[in-house]
């Protein structure tokens, strides 16, 4: 089993087919570079990897958990990372809604150890 296993992963928006029947694997330990011009795909893919949106048709696995099952994806998200080259946060956003968004796509068991250790502002936009 792989790390990453897609199965006809398909993400279509209508008038947009952002994904198209991608399938491929990525063995644990491996080292994968994910390229393509813009518009091909790539965060999308990764997106419906880390549960933001869900496929139109076909399957993924990360860590052996299917990307459809909420649950079993968030006890992935506890040994994976992501940083998005797009925050987006809203700005009227507190630091403590953040975090609480954070807490809802990873899970909060972390939230008191952290905040022991920093000191974020977490009443402040």
């Amino acid at each position: 089993m792989g790390a990453i296993e897609l199965d006809g992963l398909t993400k279509d928006y209508g008038d947009v087919l952002a994904n198209d029947d991608v399938s491929f694997t990525v063995e644990t330990g491996e080292i994968f570079g994910y390229l393509g011009p813009n518009g091909a795909g790539k965060t999308t893919t990764i997106r419906m990897l880390l549960g933001f949106i869900n496929p139109t048709t076909g399957t993924a696995r990360v860590l052996g958990n299917d990307i459809r099952d909420r649950k079993a994806l968030i006890e992935a998200k506890h040994r994976i990372g992501h940083l998005s080259d797009d925050q987006a946060f809203d700005d009227k956003a507190t630091g403590t809604e953040i975090l609480d968004l954070h807490a809802a796509v990873k899970g909060d068991e972390r939230r008191a150890e952290l905040l022991d250790l920093f000191d974020p502002p977490l009443d402040r936009q």
